[in-house]
């Protein structure tokens, strides 16, 4: 794991690996978003982008000062109906956060080929070789440099 990763509570992912199968449930053949998305990627986006890993802390935290959560053993010991309205009221609360959490499941999801096959997502590079550019060569500028200016000077 390089240097700049954040430590990442092992029992904060399992979390919201719970609430990720309760908003992206399981469909026919393929898995929960809980099941089918690795620590590795979530935590991919995390080390990535402070806008997810700050709203990650924030809404585990919120997650787990809920007081429905709270007095009955936590998350995971809930019925689904029961989180999807714990789910709902902590989107009412802290929406920028619940947004950033729902961006982040999202990409993760989505970035699943079991979930690009399902959807029948064509997958095709944007440039012929890839997002590789070449290197830019200032010499084209030189044609430019000699021109005089077409402006007007006052």
């Amino acid at each position: 794991m390089p240097n700049n990763q954040k430590n990442i509570d092992k029992s904060k992912l399992s979390l919201l690996k719970k609430v990720m199968d309760i908003l992206i449930p399981q469909v026919d053949n393929l898995p929960s978003a809980g099941l089918l998305v690795t620590d590795e990627k979530i935590l991919d986006l995390l080390n990535k982008y402070d806008k997810y890993s700050s709203s990650f802390n924030k809404f585990i935290n919120a997650l787990r000062l809920d007081p429905y959560c709270r007095a009955s053993g936590g998350f995971k010991s809930l019925n689904y109906e029961s989180k999807e309205n714990v789910l709902k009221e902590l989107q009412h609360n802290i929406p920028d956060i619940f947004e950033n959490i729902l961006e982040l499941i999202y990409l993760v999801y989505y970035s699943n080929n079991k979930v690009l096959d399902r959807i029948n997502w064509k997958r095709k590079t944007l440039q012929p070789k890839g997002w590789e550019l070449e290197k830019f060569n200032p010499e084209v500028l030189d044609t430019i440099k000699l021109r005089k200016p077409f402006w007007k000077e006052v």
